[in-house]
C-alpha cells in the first residue's frame, strides 16, 4: 500500500513539474499585461482537521475509510499566503498535532505516539485558472505542494504489555524535512472571506516518524482540514491617479449638487487596461452611487472596450468627470468617495485605492430669501401640443400572457400608474399614436428572449385595445351615438427589446446585495451572451435577491400614451 502512495505522489510531482511552466507563463504575461501595478490580495488562513498515520506501524487506508477509528487525531493551523499571478499562489504555514496509530495482532502488534509542530513554505496551483482562463469565480479548484520540517517525538510501544514496553529508546526532540502534496476547494464568501476544505499527504525524507524502522523509509501522514479565509491589503497602485473635485467641496444649487471631478493619469497606463470610475456619495447610513465613467488604453481588444470610455495614451492624460446628483434630504453632511477598478483583457477587476475626494455640502442657495419679483412677457400661443403618459405591464417568466392579478401588476403602484394613463385616455382627446416597448429578463436563451419580448409587446397591444374599445362603447352609449363617431383608428407603435441587460446592471448596482460588484463585474468580463445568461442563472441559485427582486421587474412592456392637447380657436385666443 506504501508503495502505491509513493507512486502516486511521483506522478503528482511530475504532473506539477510539466505544468510549471505555463503556471510561470501566466504569471509573467499577467504582470506584462498589468505592469507592476498589478498586486495581489494577501490573505491568512485558519484551518482545523482530522490527521491520521500512514507508516510502517500502521499501513491501513486513506482516513475517510476510517473515521471510526480509534488512530484518529486532530489538528489546526494557520496560514500567511499571497496569489501572485492568477494561477500561482505561495504561502507559509504553522501546524501542531497529534499523532498515534498501531498495527494488527497479526502484524507488528505495536503502536506508537507523538506530537508534531510543522513549519512548511507551500506553493498552489489554480486548476480553475489554469485549465479555464482566469475569471472571478465563487469556487476554485486547486493543487498545494511544498516543503517542510516537522519537529516530534515518537515513541513505539508494544500492545499486549502492561504497563507498555517501548519498542526501542525512540526518537525524542527529532527534526526531519517533510514533502507536502495534495488539493483543495475553496468557495468565496465575499470580497474578504472564503472556506476552503483540503487533504494532502506529509511524505517524510526518513522512516522515524512511527518510532519504528522497518528498513523502508518514507512515512507519512494525512491532513484533511476545513479552513476559513481573510483576504487583506488589495492592489493599491491606483493611488498614482490623481483626482479632485472642483470646487473642492460640493455644493447645492437649486435641487442639484453639481460634481466635477478632474483627474490626472501618470505615465505607463497600461494600454491594454480598462478602469471603471464609478463615484459614491456617502450621507448618514445611506450610499448613493453615481454615473460611472470608463478609461481605457490605447490598445484595449474590441470584445472589451467601453462604449464613451476616454480613451488614456501610454503617456498618460488627464479626464474629467461630470454629472448631477439630485438633492434628498440628509445630505447636509455627506463625503465623495471613489474606489477606481481596473481589468486587464477582461480579467478579474483589481482596486485602485478607495479615496475620499471631496465633503459637503455648502448650502447658501437653499438659505436665501425668495424676495425675487416675476416679470412675465407676452409669448405666441402653440397648437398642436402632444401630452404623454405612462403605463406598464408585468409578466410571469417566460409568460406572454397579461395577467392582471400577477404580484407586480396588483402593486398599488402599478395599478396607480395603469389607471393615471387609462384616465388619460378616457379624456377623449387625439390619439397621436401609443408605443409599446417590451423586454424580457436576460437569464433566458437570447433567441427565445427576443420572440418572447415581441410576443409580449403584442399582448400588451391587444389589452390596451381591447380597454379602449370597451370605453368608446361606454361613451357612445352615455352619449346615445354610434361608436363609430368617436373610435379613432390607433397608429400602434411595438418594439421588441430582447434581453433587458442595461435594465438588469441598474438594479444590481442600486440594490443592497453585499457583493454587487462583484455581480456587476462577472457579467461585465464575460463577453460571450449565453455564457452570460448562464452566470446569472448560477448567480440565483447563490443571490436569492436577483431572483425574487432584481429579475421579475425587467419582464415588462412599457406603453407611452401620446395625444394631443386640445387648442384654442382663434377667436378665443383673441
Amino acid at each position: 500500500m506504501k508503495k502505491n502512495y509513493q507512486i502516486v505522489a511521483k506522478v503528482f510531482l511530475i504532473a506539477l513539474a510539466f505544468a510549471m511552466p505555463s503556471v510561470l507563463f501566466s504569471q509573467n504575461a499577467n504582470r506584462e499585461e498589468g505592469g507592476e501595478k498589478l498586486i495581489y490580495q494577501w490573505y491568512l488562513n485558519g484551518n482545523f482537521g482530522i490527521v491520521q498515520s500512514y507508516g510502517d506501524i500502521q499501513g491501513g487506508e486513506w482516513h475517510g475509510a476510517m473515521l471510526s477509528s480509534d488512530d484518529i487525531e486532530y489538528g489546526f493551523g494557520l496560514r500567511l499566503g499571497k496569489h501572485i499571478s492568477p494561477v500561482f499562489g505561495i504561502f507559509g504555514a504553522y501546524n501542531v498535532a497529534p499523532l498515534k496509530g498501531q498495527s494488527g495482532v497479526d502484524t507488528k502488534n505495536m503502536y506508537f505516539e507523538t506530537d508534531l509542530t510543522e513549519f512548511m513554505l507551500g506553493t498552489t496551483i489554480s486548476f480553475s485558472n489554469l485549465f479555464f482562463g482566469y475569471k472571478p469565480r465563487l469556487i476554485n479548484i486547486y493543487g498545494t505542494t511544498g516543503i517542510g520540517l516537522v519537529n516530534f517525538s515518537s515513541q513505539a510501544y508494544f500492545k499486549d504489555t502492561d504497563p507498555p514496553v517501548p519498542v526501542n529508546e525512540g526518537y525524542p526532540n527529532t527534526t526531519e524535512t517533510m514533502i507536502p502534496v495534495g488539493a483543495g476547494v475553496d468557495i468565496r464568501l465575499s470580497n474578504r472571506w472564503d472556506i476552503n476544505l483540503e487533504t494532502t499527504v506529509r511524505f517524510f525524507d526518513s522512516d522515524k516518524l512511527d518510532g519504528y524502522i522497518s528498513g523502508e523509509k518514507n512515512d507519512a501522514y494525512f491532513y484533511t482540514s476545513l479552513g476559513l479565509g481573510y483576504s487583506f491589503l488589495k492592489g493599491g497602485s491606483g493611488k498614482k491617479i490623481v483626482v479632485e473635485t472642483e470646487p473642492n467641496m460640493l455644493a447645492v444649487y437649486g435641487d442639484s449638487i453639481p460634481v466635477e471631478i478632474k483627474g490626472t493619469v501618470p505615465e505607463k497606463f497600461n494600454k491594454n487596461a480598462v478602469v471603471d470610475f464609478t463615484p459614491v456619495l456617502k450621507y448618514g447610513d445611506k450610499t448613493k452611487q453615481l454615473e460611472t465613467m470608463y478609461l481605457q488604453g490605447a490598445e484595449v481588444p474590441t470584445e472589451y472596450q467601453k462604449s464613451g470610455a476616454v480613451v488614456i495614451p501610454e503617456e498618460g492624460g488627464s479626464f474629467t468627470y461630470k454629472t448631477y446628483v439630485k438633492y434628498e434630504p440628509g445630505m447636509e453632511i455627506c463625503e465623495l468617495y471613489v474606489e477606481p477598478m481596473g481589468s486587464v483583457k477582461g480579467k478579474t477587476p483589481y482596486s485602485l485605492g478607495d479615496r475620499k475626494i471631496a465633503d459637503g455640502l455648502i448650502m447658501t442657495s437653499r438659505r436665501l430669501d425668495k424676495t425675487e419679483k416675476v416679470l412675465l412677457a407676452q409669448h405666441g400661443y402653440v397648437r398642436d401640443i402632444v401630452v404623454s403618459e405612462s403605463g406598464a405591464m408585468y409578466y410571469l417568466v417566460n409568460r406572454d400572457n397579461v395577467n392582471l392579478n400577477y404580484k407586480l401588476n396588483k402593486n398599488e403602484n402599478s395599478k396607480a400608474v395603469l389607471n393615471s394613463m387609462n384616465a388619460f385616455v378616457e379624456k377623449g382627446w387625439e390619439i397621436k399614436s401609443v408605443d409599446v416597448n417590451a423586454w424580457a429578463s436576460p437569464e433566458g436563451e437570447e433567441s427565445f428572449n427576443q420572440g418572447l419580448s415581441q410576443r409580449r409587446a403584442e399582448s400588451s397591444q391587444k389589452y390596451f385595445q381591447a380597454k379602449y374599445d370597451k370605453y368608446i362603447k361606454a361613451k357612445a352609449k352615455e352619449l346615445g351615438v354610434d361608436a363609430s363617431e368617436l373610435k379613432q383608428d390607433i397608429n400602434f407603435n411595438l418594439v421588441a427589446n430582447g434581453e433587458d441587460w442595461d435594465g438588469f446592471m441598474k438594479a444590481v448596482k442600486s440594490s443592497d446585495i453585499e457583493d454587487k460588484n462583484i455581480i456587476a463585474n462577472v457579467i461585465n468580463s464575460q463577453p460571450d451572451l449565453a455564457k452570460r445568461e448562464q452566470e446569472i442563472r448560477n448567480m440565483t441559485v447563490i443571490y436569492k435577491e436577483i431572483e425574487d427582486e432584481i429579475l421579475p421587474p425587467l419582464r415588462r412592456a412599457e406603453f407611452k400614451v401620446n395625444c394631443v392637447e386640445p387648442s384654442l380657436s382663434d377667436g378665443e385666443i383673441a
